[in-house]
């Protein structure tokens, strides 16, 4: 996203050898030239008239000149309401695009280990193995979260933790992070068993 990305972050998944999608600001500087000459702001780009997108191979961005790197200017006006601008190690233009659809995909999982769940970002975890671990318990408790709801939508505790009548705009996540908490604060028996074969 936006605030991830940095020159820094671009050349350690370079370094790994990680193909990214980056979300950058308008007012990115973009140039042909490392030494940024004639450099301008991301948001002057724009695609041509009928166009979605504008690609632009080999470019350099930041007043640091950093690159090469490929700029997309992508503005699907049926889905967003503004443009936005992609920085990305990929070649072609359209799978820049379907790779960062996928975030959607992935970030109410960030919203629910975050500030709609378990409140992940507010550990201040540096140590990159602890937070690793964390993540991985983190994951876990999301996945019996998920498993709990099937449970918890027919169980004849809902009103308990759930208004019946507002269960409808409540993610599966979060009636399942409720009952969770329900069963573990009324000490009410709570079973699971991992299995790498689970449905």
């Amino acid at each position: 996203d936006a605030e991830f990305d940095g020159c820094e972050l671009q050349q350690s998944c370079l370094a790994h050898g990680w193909e990214y999608v980056l979300k950058t600001a308008k007012d990115t500087l973009v140039a042909d030239h490392p030494d940024m000459e004639n450099a301008s702001a991301f948001g002057h780009l724009a695609a041509s008239i009928g166009q979605k997108s504008l690609f632009l191979p080999q470019m350099y961005v930041t007043k640091q000149g950093f690159g090469p790197v490929n700029v997309l200017f992508w503005h699907d006006r049926t889905r967003y309401d503004r443009p936005l601008y992609l920085l990305t190690s990929l070649e072609y233009g359209p799978q820049a695009e379907t790779y960062y659809r996928k975030r959607y995909h992935i970030e109410t999982f960030f919203g629910d280990i975050k500030s709609r769940g378990f409140h992940i970002h507010k550990t201040r975890i540096e140590e990159p193995q602890t937070l690793f671990n964390l993540l991985i318990v983190a994951s876990l408790a999301f996945i019996i979260c998920i498993l709990f709801e099937f449970d918890a939508r027919t169980s004849a505790q809902l009103g308990k933790f759930c208004r019946k009548d507002r269960i409808d705009s409540l993610s599966v996540f979060q009636i399942g992070l409720r009952a969770v908490r329900f069963y573990v604060r009324h000490a009410l028996n709570l079973s699971f068993q991992f299995s790498k074969n689970f449905p």
